[in-house]
């Protein structure tokens, strides 16, 4: 045999696996079974074929069918979903920040490809074309949300006003959700107040204590947690029913010891309540990538020990850190959406790009449109049209279809179903490119062998009891 089978070999401490990529699916073989493909792999010639891979190889398996052509299998609906089921906009209504966080990805020091903080605004007119521009193409759509986003968008609160009434005037009668991304700090008690008797749900930026969140997130002279709490503990005497309905992004510096950050939750029990959206920080657009302490790598792993406990119902959930739980969540959906297959057909795409522009579209001060709010503003490529123009479809489907930049190298990786990379690797600003893109292959193995041990981890132990 001189073709290769999309396989990745895998060892647990009780046992051989494969993973075979054209069924998406792990199977446990024999040690000489796990020998065999080890040769095969390595292209060594042919031994003689143990009996459980002859009985596999007839089932099937260890197909060395790669697909022909990198199509996403969105290509071909998604240009009508994006003009008759559109639900979300994200609208810029500033560039300007108050405060000047480090690690932001639109800071002047750490900022190679992204646009960097403006007195930029969007304008009344703006806005409503942009709401306009949803509403005309939402006709199927069953839940409408208006985000409104920064900078530190709380900056033009009298503009968010008259986009709320504008929008709650198009939407008359359907169902309408405000999101807001705030840093807190301007969350006075009169915006509060506001937002939520018009339906908002508010994600408010929150580090870890006061000398972690200080760290990075404070004005030019002076940290701001103290003036977020401050805000806070307002909405939880004042409004306690919307806790539970807000939202922290916390942004992970794991030079940071894991369980010191963990110490906000028992200083401000309350925020237990909130959904918890945690990242570590985003190093995409920056020169220098991030770095862990070994104290955190450590403690972070025990609650990650702790969290596989939770899974295998030896652990109650409300044990764990707010961290792990969104930790164990996330973990949960990948392994539910973790289905076998007959096999790849002749057409396909990596598990990484998003359905752009339809899951969060993104519209700056100047009525640009993007993907989402993550990518950047700076890059001709991932400009997917304006308010004027409508959607360029075309740019829209090469970035769904990103994998075309690498199509030779994504055929043929035993991680095909299982990468996670965004279009934003390969961005070069006004092109994609395989370069970059193929910089962070290495990752995105190491993350898909990470997911398959996790597996069979959870699989050994269940066998166990």
């Amino acid at each position: 045999m001189t073709n290769k089978p999309l396989v990745k070999l895998l060892r647990s401490p009780n046992g051989a696996y494969a993973y075979d990529a054209n069924r998406n699916e792990i199977l446990s073989i024999q040690d000489d079974s796990h020998d065999y493909l080890e040769k095969w792999l390595q292209g060594k010639g042919e031994a003689s074929i143990p009996d459980e891979i002859q009985a596999l190889l007839h089932a099937g398996y260890f197909s060395t069918n790669r697909i022909s052509r990198i199509e996403h299998s969105y290509t071909t609906y998604l240009p009508g979903m994006l003009e008759n089921d559109l639900d979300t906009i994200c609208l810029q209504v500033t560039q300007n920040c108050n405060l000047r966080c480090e690690y932001c990805v639109y800071s002047e020091t750490n900022n190679e490809k992204q646009r960097s903080h403006s007195s930029g605004r969007m304008s009344k007119e703006t806005m409503r074309k942009a709401i306009d521009f949803l509403h005309a193409r939402s006709r199927y759509a069953k839940n409408i949300i208006v985000s409104f986003y920064g900078g530190e968008p709380l900056l033009e609160f009298p503009l968010i006003k008259k986009g709320i009434a504008y929008a709650e005037e198009r939407f008359e009668g359907r169902s309408l959700t405000f999101n807001i991304t705030t840093n807190g700090t301007l969350l006075v008690p009169e915006v509060a107040d506001h937002l939520f008797v018009h339906n908002t749900h508010l994600t408010i930026s929150l580090d870890g204590p006061k000398e972690i969140h200080d760290r990075h997130r404070h004005f030019k002279n002076d940290g701001s947690f103290d003036r977020l709490m401050r805000n806070l503990d307002y909405i939880v005497q004042k409004h306690p029913e919307q806790i539970s309905k807000m939202n922290i992004s916390m942004v992970i510096d794991p030079q940071n010891s894991f369980e010191h950050i963990l110490e906000v939750f028992d200083q401000y029990p309350f925020l237990r309540k909130m959904s918890l959206l945690a990242s570590i920080i985003d190093d995409t657009y920056s020169s220098e990538p991030v770095k862990s302490s070994v104290r955190y790598d450590t403690e972070s792993s025990y609650h990650s020990f702790l969290g596989r406990l939770c899974e295998l119902n030896r652990l109650d959930k409300a044990q764990l850190s707010c961290i792990t739980q969104n930790e164990i969540n996330r973990s949960y959906t990948d392994i539910q959406n973790f289905r076998p297959i007959s096999s790849l057909g002749q057409t396909g795409c990596p598990g990484g790009p998003c359905l752009p522009g339809h899951r969060r579209l993104f519209c700056d001060i100047n009525g640009n449109l993007f993907p989402c709010e993550r990518v950047s503003e700076a890059s001709s490529v991932m400009n997917i049209g304006t308010l004027e123009t409508g959607f360029d479809m075309q740019k829209v489907l090469e970035i769904l279809n990103v994998a075309r930049t690498t199509a030779s190298n994504c055929k043929d990786c035993w991680a095909f179903l299982l990468c996670r990379q965004c279009a934003r690797t390969a961005d070069s600003g006004d092109r994609f490119e395989a370069g970059p893109r193929l910089k962070h292959c290495q990752e995105s193995k190491i993350q898909a062998e990470s997911f398959l041990q996790h597996m069979i981890m959870l699989d050994e132990i269940r066998n166990l009891y």
